[in-house]
């Protein structure tokens, strides 16, 4: 399993694949708070070499 880092942050900044301007669609602070949690998790899947789709289909 990869250790966050601080790079990991910055190069998904630099190459847009954050989710950026969809959190202007979350009513509340809590939403937003969601989102964030999600997107982190999904990066986090992709990250280790993991299929986003399947990984959150076994979760869920």
């Amino acid at each position: 399993m990869k250790r966050a880092d601080s790079d990991t942050a910055t190069n998904l900044k630099n190459t847009g694949h954050t989710p950026g301007r969809n959190w202007l669609f979350s009513c509340t602070a809590e939403g937003v708070s969601a989102s964030e949690c999600i997107y982190s998790l999904i990066e986090t899947v992709k990250a280790n070499g993991l299929e986003p789709y399947w990984y959150l289909k076994y979760l869920f």
